[in-house]
């Protein structure tokens, strides 16, 4: 409903997190002048070793995290939960319909983006996993 833009720091990955909290932190303080919401792309898996993902959960400026799915190994599904949890809408990614159906179970579906870029041949194809996803989330447990 405002303005809005994907930022990241991708140099942050070689910063130590006192130095990444420093940075990120004024960096999106100045550019919350001009945008009302702010997506932060994370590349991992280094910012999350780094602890940068904690830092970034913390600043209320920041609306969303973009950040690897269930594709970068389902060690990441606790940290997409901690993302949720922090009220922070996700943008996450699947190559697959397993893992579609493993995000959709494991996470609520508000503020949930997932972008599927797996195999779809066919309209058919396309539109059953359409209904799978609709089918999953309204299913989702808590009715979040």
């Amino acid at each position: 409903p405002g303005k809005t833009a994907t930022w990241q720091c991708d140099f942050g990955a070689t910063l130590s997190p006192s130095l990444f909290a420093e940075f990120a932190t004024h960096e999106v303080e100045k550019i919350s002048q001009y945008l009302e919401y702010i997506l932060w792309h994370l590349d991992a898996p280094d910012p999350i070793r780094m602890k940068q993902v904690d830092i970034l959960m913390e600043i209320p400026q920041i609306k969303a995290i973009q950040m690897p799915g269930v594709d970068a190994g389902y060690e990441w599904l606790p940290i997409l939960k901690r993302v949720q949890g922090k009220k922070k809408s996700l943008f996450t990614y699947a190559a697959n319909v397993e893992e579609v159906k493993i995000l959709i179970e494991e996470l609520a579906p508000v503020g949930l983006f997932i972008n599927y870029y797996g195999p779809v041949k066919t309209i058919e194809e396309a539109n059953s996993l359409i209904k799978l996803v609709e089918k999953l989330s309204c299913k989702h447990k808590g009715g979040d």
